[in-house]
C-alpha cells in the first residue's frame, strides 16, 4: 500500500508555525510591496472550523510551482503548494482574520487576498474518559466506559480521549458535542459479533437491520469527531461470539444476507452455523442528522463501508485520512446516501473499493422514499487504491449538482464511475469534473454503465417508465491522464441514451484503448486529445458529437507545414458538419485542403480552397458523390467562415460566413428493412473518414491560416449557421450547443442551470463563460445583433455596462441567483466585455445574442 502523506502542515501557534518547516520567518507581515502582474487568490473561505482550529481553503492557480503564503492577523504562519491550509492550536471563542497570497515559480508574490474573519467555537465543558473508569490498554474493554463518558458531556461540550488504545463495541453519539482523539488515541472496534447490537438503517440501498456501527449518531445534530487519533474497525480479526465461535473475519464474506422482515426480535439467537444474519457495520454512520463534521482523524480497516451518512443535512470530512486494505470486500471510502449538502475536502484515500461511492437507495423502494444526493463537492483529495468516484448502482432517489474539482486519483481503478441498470430509475445530472489530474489508472479514466448487473439482475429493453433510469448533463473540464487500460467506456440504453456529455481541455496519454460508447447523444469535445490509439474503439453509437477546440487560436500552414491530424470515424454519410475559419495568403494554383478525411474504397470528405479561389466541399460514399463550389472567389486575405453540412436525406449544403452558397441533394445510399413485408429505404450508414487532417494532407498544403474548426456527426441546423455565428470567443466562454432555454447549463465549469428564462429569447445563441472568472469577455459577431449581459442582481455593476439599457427582465438559476438583463445593439465584428467589478461576487456574467430590436428596447 502507497504511503499516505499529510498534504498540509498544521500550526502550532501563531509564531511557533508551519513556516518553521519551510525556513520562513515565523511572523512574517504582510508584503509591502506585492507585483502586479500576479493575482491574488480568490474563493477563501473556511470549511471546518472547530474550538481549536479552522480549515481554510481558496481557488487555486493552475500554474506549475505556484505556492501560497497563508496569514493570520496580518503575520505570515505558512506556506503550502495546495490551495488548504489547516490552523490549529487556536484559543476557544475568539476571533481571527485570514488572508493568502499567491507566490510564483519566479519569487513573485501577489497582493494578499481579501480578508476573511473566523471565530473559533466556544469549547464547553471537556470529559475525559479516563475519569470514567477507561483503561486504553489494547486489551481491556472498555465500551462501558466510554458510552458513560459521551452521556456525561453536557451541551456543547467535549468528550477528551487521551492517547491509548481503546477496546470497544459500538456507541452512540448524542447531539451538540464533540468527540476529540489525541494523538496516539485509537479506538479499537471490538471483533465480538455478540457486541453489535442490529439496527434498522440502510444497506446497498435497501432498508434493512444491519449490525450497528462502531460509532454511530442516529437523528443527531451539531456533531463533530476531530483530532489526530485513530479509529480502527479492526476488520482484519477473525469475528468470535460469546460463546468461544469464530466465523473468519469481517472481510471473509462467511455471512449471509441480511434479514429485511421488520417482525425479526432483535434479540433471538442467529444460527452461526449459516453466517452472519445482518449486513456488516460500517465504521462510522450518521442517520437522520444533521450538521456533521469529521476533522482530522484516521479511520481505517473497516468492516464494510468506511463512513456512511444517510438521510443526513450538510455533512464535511475534512482532512480525514481513510485506509483500508486493497483487498478489503467493499469497504468504500464514504458513501453519502440521500444526502443534501456534503463538503469533501482535503481527504486521502486508500481502500478495497469505491473511494467515494454517491448513492440514493434501490429500485421501488428508493424511488418511493426519494430523496436524492444533491450539492455534493469534493476538493482537493488524493484517491489511491479503490475505484475513485462512483455514482450508483443505487441512485434511484437521483442524484444531482455534484463537483469534484482540483483532486488527483493514483493507480484507482477509475476516475469517475457511474453504474445503473434498468428497473432503477432515479436520474442522475449535473456531475462536473473540474482540473482533476490522473494516473496509472486499471481500468477506464471515465466508466458510464447501465447495464451494470454487478447490484441487479439484467432487464431486457422495454418502454421509459420511471423504472428507466436517466444520465445526463455531465462536464469534464481541464483533466489530464497519464496511464489507462481504457479512455472511455459508455453504455447507455437505446430507449433513452445517456444525455449531454461535454470534455473541455481534455488529455489522454497512454491509454491502451480510446472511446466505445454506446447509445449517447450530445456529446461535445473542445480540446480533447487520446494519443497513442485511435480516438475511437469499436462500434460507436454517438448521436450529436461535436469535435471542436482543434486549434484554440490560428495556425499558420505553409509549404511542408505538417498537417494536425485528427481523430477518425468522427463523421458517417447518415450526417455531419464541418466548419472552420481561414484567410489565405497566396496562390499555389492547386487545390489546398482545409479539412480533410479519407476513408477506404475511395470514401471520403473535405473542404478544400480550390486552385480558382473558391471554397470547395466534396463528400464520397459509396453511390453518393457531392461536389458544391462557392461562386465566389476568397483570396483577399481576410478570415471567411466555411461551413459543410449533409444529413440523411441526401441534402448537402455549403455556407460562407454564414450565407448559403451551393446546395445539392443526392440519392441517399440505402438498404431495405430486414421485415420482407417492410420494404421502407433507409440510410446505409457508411464510415467516410478513417483519418482526418487539418491544414493539409501528405500531398498538398493550405497556404494561410486557419481556426476556430469543428466537426459533427449531424447537420448543423440553418438558423444556428446563419443566424449570428459567433466566433472567436476569449475569455473563456464557449457558444453553447443547445441555445438559451430553461435547464440549459449556465457555466461551462459549474452544473448551474436556468430555471427562468425571457419566453422571447429562448432559442437565442448564448455563450457558457467561467464561474469565478474575473476577466472580461470579448468575440466576433458575423452581423448586427442585440448583446444581452445577464449580470448579478446583487453585485455592483461595472462602468463597462453603463451604455446598456436595464430590459427589465431577468434570469434565474438553480441555485437561487437572480440576474438583471442588460441589451446594447452591436454592429458586426468584435464585441468587448469587462472584467467583474465586485470582490464579493465572484460569478460571471452570462451571454447572450439577438435580433437587432429597435432602439425603445419594447420588450415582451
Amino acid at each position: 500500500m502507497k504511503q499516505l502523506q499529510r498534504k498540509h502542515m498544521r500550526v502550532m501557534g501563531a509564531l511557533m508555525s508551519a513556516s518553521v518547516v519551510l525556513g520562513l520567518a515565523p511572523a512574517m507581515v504582510l508584503a509591502d510591496t506585492p507585483s502586479k502582474l500576479v493575482s491574488s487568490p480568490v474563493g477563501l473561505q473556511s470549511y471546518a472550523v472547530t474550538s481549536s482550529l479552522v480549515d481554510l481553503i481558496w481557488q487555486p492557480e493552475y500554474n506549475a510551482g505556484v505556492t501560497y503564503a497563508v496569514y493570520e492577523n496580518g503575520s505570515q504562519i505558512g506556506r503550502v503548494a495546495d490551495s488548504n491550509f489547516t490552523v490549529s492550536d487556536l484559543q476557544p471563542n475568539h476571533t481571527y482574520s485570514f488572508q493568502v497570497a499567491t507566490i510564483t515559480g519566479s519569487g513573485d508574490v501577489s497582493k494578499p487576498s481579501a480578508a476573511i474573519v473566523v471565530k473559533t467555537l466556544a469549547q464547553g465543558k471537556m470529559v475525559n474518559v479516563k475519569q470514567f473508569g477507561a483503561i486504553g490498554d489494547g486489551k481491556s474493554d472498555d465500551t462501558r466506559a466510554l458510552q458513560r463518558a459521551i452521556d456525561a458531556v453536557p451541551k456543547g461540550g467535549t468528550l477528551y480521549v487521551p492517547a491509548g488504545t481503546y477496546y470497544t463495541a459500538p456507541l452512540q453519539l448524542k447531539s451538540d458535542m464533540t468527540l476529540y482523539l489525541a494523538k496516539g488515541a485509537t479506538l479499537l472496534g471490538s471483533s465480538n459479533i455478540d457486541a453489535y447490537k442490529p439496527i434498522w438503517s440502510r444497506w446497498e440501498g435497501t432498508e434493512m437491520y444491519r449490525y450497528m456501527s462502531l460509532i454511530t449518531g442516529d437523528n443527531v445534530r451539531n456533531v463533530t469527531i476531530t483530532g489526530e487519533g485513530v479509529i480502527d474497525g479492526n476488520g482484519e480479526t477473525p469475528i468470535h461470539d460469546n460463546a468461544g465461535n469464530t466465523y473468519g473475519n469481517w472481510w471473509s464474506k462467511q455471512y449471509k444476507e441480511p434479514l429485511s422482515d421488520p417482525a425479526v426480535s432483535l434479540v433471538q439467537s442467529p444460527n452461526y452455523s449459516q453466517g452472519l444474519p445482518y449486513a456488516r457495520p460500517s465504521l462510522i454512520e450518521f442517520l437522520h442528522s444533521q450538521n456533521i463534521l469529521i476533522q482530522g482523524v484516521t479511520v481505517q480497516n473497516s468492516p464494510s463501508w468506511t463512513i456512511h451518512p444517510v438521510y443526513c443535512d450538510h455533512v464535511t470530512l475534512a482532512d480525514v485520512h481513510i485506509v483500508n486494505p486493497p483487498t478489503s470486500d467493499n469497504t468504500d471510502g464514504v458513501d453519502p446516501d440521500s444526502v443534501n449538502g456534503m463538503q469533501i475536502i482535503d481527504d486521502t484515500f486508500s481502500v478495497g473499493d469505491d473511494d467515494i461511492a454517491i448513492k440514493s437507495g434501490k429500485d421501488a423502494e428508493g424511488r418511493r422514499i426519494g430523496i436524492p444526493s444533491q450539492n455534493i463537492v469534493v476538493r482537493n483529495c488524493h484517491m489511491l487504491n479503490g475505484h475513485g468516484v462512483s455514482i450508483g448502482s443505487e441512485m434511484s432517489g437521483g442524484v444531482q449538482n455534484v463537483l469534484v474539482e482540483n483532486c488527483d486519483f493514483d493507480g484507482t481503478n477509475a476516475g469517475l464511475r457511474i453504474k445503473t441498470l434498468r428497473g432503477r430509475g432515479g436520474i442522475v445530472q449535473n456531475i462536473t469534473f473540474d482540473h482533476v489530474s490522473m494516473s496509472n489508472i486499471q481500468a477506464q479514466a471515465f466508466i458510464i454503465d447501465e447495464n451494470y448487473a454487478s447490484n441487479g439482475s439484467a432487464l431486457p429493453p422495454g418502454p421509459v417508465t420511471d423504472a428507466t433510469p436517466a444520465i445526463r448533463n455531465l462536464n469534464f473540464d481541464n483533466i489530464t491522464v497519464n496511464g489507462a487500460k481504457q479512455a472511455m467506456y459508455f453504455s447507455g440504453l437505446a430507449e433513452l441514451p445517456i444525455q449531454n456529455i461535454a470534455f473541455h481541455n481534455v488529455a489522454i496519454n497512454g491509454a491502451g484503448s480510446g472511446i466505445q460508447a454506446e447509445n449517447v447523444e450530445g456529446v461535445k469535445m473542445d480540446n480533447v486529445s487520446i494519443n497513442g490509439v485511435p480516438m475511437f474503439d469499436g462500434v460507436n453509437t454517438i448521436q450529436d458529437l461535436t469535435f471542436q477546440g482543434i486549434l484554440p487560436s490560428a495556425a499558420t500552414f505553409l509549404t511542408g507545414t505538417q498537417p494536425i491530424a485528427l481523430p477518425g470515424n468522427l463523421v458517417t454519410n447518415v450526417g455531419g458538419t464541418i466548419s472552420a475559419s481561414f484567410a489565405s495568403s497566396a496562390d499555389t494554383g492547386v487545390n489546398m485542403p482545409i479539412v480533410t478525411g479519407e476513408g477506404t474504397n475511395g470514401n471520403g470528405v473535405g473542404v478544400f480552397f480550390n486552385a480558382d479561389h473558391r471554397v470547395e466541399f466534396q463528400m464520397h460514399a459509396g453511390s453518393q458523390s457531392v461536389d458544391l463550389v462557392s461562386p465566389q472567389a476568397y483570396h483577399d486575405g481576410l478570415w471567411h467562415q466555411v461551413t459543410a453540412t449533409w444529413d440523411n436525406a441526401g441534402d448537402a449544403n455549403l455556407y460562407i460566413d454564414g450565407s448559403l452558397v451551393a446546395s445539392t441533394t443526392v440519392a441517399p445510399a440505402t438498404t431495405v428493412d430486414g421485415d420482407p413485408t417492410v420494404a421502407s429505404p433507409q440510410v446505409n450508414p457508411v464510415a467516410i473518414a478513417s483519418s482526418m487532417t487539418v491544414g493539409g494532407t501528405t500531398d498538398a498544403s493550405f497556404m494561410g491560416q486557419i481556426k476556430d474548426v469543428t466537426i459533427m456527426n449531424y447537420p448543423e441546423s440553418p438558423l444556428s449557421i446563419s443566424g449570428y455565428h459567433i466566433t472567436n470567443v476569449s475569455g473563456g466562454g464557449v457558444v453553447s450547443p443547445e441555445g438559451l432555454q430553461v435547464d440549459a447549463q449556465q457555466y461551462n465549469n459549474r452544473p448551474y442551470t436556468f430555471t427562468w428564462v425571457p419566453p422571447y429569447l429562448i432559442g437565442d445563441p448564448f455563450l457558457q463563460t467561467t464561474a469565478g472568472s474575473r476577466s472580461g469577455l470579448s468575440f466576433d459577431l458575423h452581423q448586427d445583433a442585440t448583446v444581452y449581459v445577464a449580470y448579478d442582481a446583487t453585485a455592483k455593476k461595472p462602468t463597462w455596462l453603463k451604455p446598456f439599457v436595464d430590459t427589465g427582465e431577468t434570469l434565474s438559476n438553480d441555485v437561487g441567483e437572480t440576474y438583471e438583463i442588460y441589451a446594447k445593439d452591436f454592429a458586426a465584428g468584435e464585441v468587448s466585455l469587462g472584467p467583474v467589478v465586485d470582490p464579493k461576487h465572484t460569478a460571471m456574467y452570462t451571454v447572450f445574442v439577438g435580433q437587432g430590436l429597435p432602439t425603445t428596447y419594447q420588450f415582451r
